[in-house]
């Protein structure tokens, strides 16, 4: 049903203000319900740090996906000096060094120690590369995990916030409408009052001074103070908004005309809820940790390839090393480091002649120290990190369920609300009517329209109070489904 214009509504709360030989405060401004939504969230001082969040949120995780996913390059000179001595002269030594470490664990390497001086150089280059077999304990992927959910999590936050922000208005533009109701109320007992008096003295005679009309202004007296107390929770009611607007006083807040809210919106799962997907998220990133502290060995297959040393100049007495290839594998487990290689190496072009080449075998060995029970307790605490996000997340999932079905009763509430208060205002409209023709014939007066304008204005009053507790219901129901659905992080994938 169409509702009635400001100018309309003005004049018909002065002119029962009239009647009551009272005032009726001028609207400076009508304000749209869009410009009221946009100059509270302009006003919020928590979106601003909620998007600086997210931001900041979005750039750890970028730079973790970036460290995880782009190889490592690393280019050293190594160890060098430069000598210089009476006999020989400058002597010049370095190690230089390349490698590439690629993001599923492959390696390459290049390294070419190297000897100036003396009238002589030497340098023996060579390369090496891994493959891994089995993969070791990886905390960045955890980690990465962990920043994705954060990032989503920042992400819903701050829409979050604007649907809260446009929920606070919706309610407090509910308190000003339930507020002019109650007003509207007020004014039409008082009108009523008001019209009894006058009545019982014109119609029955009622004197000055007796009981009856001395009954009678008491009823008046009480019903002009509870229109003095309504009107000055109207005027709170309405400040409060202004407030958080940033309005001057005196603007139409009635003039809003709220969204429709919709009542038929399909309820989302238990599952897909706000709160049950960020446990899970949380969840997973607890599962990933815990399965990466079960991994405790780490293989990989070597290869190594070395040229034969090549020397200029005067050779050194050392017989030049030749090439070599090797094969092999690294193992690593709770700090021990094996290893072992095995390949051929071939004889120096510089060697003595008859000098040939053979079998070589490498070993490696080494074992750095760890607190006594150590892996234990890491896996330990994984193991109760997990235990403690599935115990979130099925508190999530009931909570979400007890909200799903507040709201599957609040929307029935709402549906008998909706059809009784459009039944209310249809029979205030045709009552209205009936008064406008009755009064031009002279059959009613001013103070009997005046009690049926109430009620009219109490009926719209209460229509647009339901108007925005049916947007606030379809605010909330956003709020739980999550504001920002499709706008996650990409996940990191191994």
């Amino acid at each position: 049903m169409k509702k009635p214009s400001p100018p309309r509504r003005a004049a018909l709360v002065a002119a029962c203000a009239a009647l009551i030989g009272g005032t009726a405060a001028p609207s400076l401004f009508a304000a749209t319900y869009e410009e009221l939504r946009a100059a509270a969230a302009a006003r919020d001082t928590e979106l601003p740090l909620l998007a600086a969040a997210e931001e900041s949120a979005e750039i750890a995780y970028r730079r973790a996906q970036a460290s995880r996913g782009a190889p490592k390059i690393e280019v050293s000179l190594g160890a060098a000096s430069l000598a210089f001595g009476s006999a020989s002269g400058a002597a010049l030594s370095a190690a230089p060094q390349a490698g590439i470490a690629f993001p599923g664990g492959a390696a390459l390497s290049a390294k070419s120690p190297l000897s100036v001086g003396a009238g002589a150089a030497s340098a023996s280059p060579s390369l090496g590369g891994s493959l891994p077999l089995l993969r070791g304990p990886d905390p960045g992927l955890a980690q990465t995990e962990e920043l994705a959910a954060a990032l989503r999590a920042a992400r819903r936050a701050k829409e979050a916030r604007s649907l809260a922000l446009e929920l606070e208005l919706v309610r407090g533009l509910k308190e000003t409408a339930a507020a002019e109701a109650a007003l509207q109320a007020a004014l039409r007992l008082e009108a009523k009052a008001r019209n009894a008096l006058e009545r019982a003295r014109r119609v029955d005679g009622a004197a000055p001074g007796g009981t009856v009309a001395l009954s009678l202004e008491r009823e008046l007296r009480a019903a002009e103070g509870a229109r003095r107390k309504a009107e000055s929770a109207r005027r709170r009611a309405g400040e409060e908004v202004e407030e958080r607007c940033g309005f001057a006083p005196g603007a139409d807040l009635l003039a809003a005309e709220p969204p429709a809210g919709e009542l038929g919106l399909p309820f989302p799962r238990a599952e897909d809820l706000e709160e049950a997907v960020a446990a899970r998220e949380a969840a997973a990133a607890a599962m990933i940790l815990r399965e990466e502290s079960r991994r405790r060995v780490e293989l990989a297959a070597t290869l190594d390839a070395a040229a034969p040393e090549l020397v200029a100049g005067s050779p050194s007495a050392a017989a030049p090393a030749g090439a070599s290839i090797l094969g092999g594998f690294a193992l690593e487990f709770e700090g021990v480091k094996a290893g072992a290689s095995l390949g051929w190496e071939f004889a120096s072009p510089h060697a003595a002649a008859g000098a040939q080449g053979g079998p070589r075998l490498d070993l490696r060995l080494s074992w750095t120290s760890r607190p006594p029970g150590e892996t234990a307790r890491i896996l330990r605490e994984a193991e109760l990190a997990l235990e403690a996000a599935e115990a979130r997340t099925r508190r999530a999932l009931q909570e979400a369920r007890a909200k799903l079905r507040r709201l599957e009763r609040e929307r029935e509430d709402l549906l008998s609300r909706g059809r009784a208060a459009a039944e209310e205002l249809s029979f205030a409209t045709e009552e209205l009517a009936l008064y406008a023709a009755w009064r031009e014939r002279g059959v009613v007066g001013e103070a009997e329209y005046a009690e049926v304008l109430a009620a009219l204005e109490g009926a719209r009053a209460e229509f647009r109070s339901l108007a925005y507790d049916r947007l606030a219901w379809s605010l909330e129901l956003r709020l739980l489904a999550g504001p920002c659905a499709g706008a996650d992080a990409p996940a990191s994938k191994e």
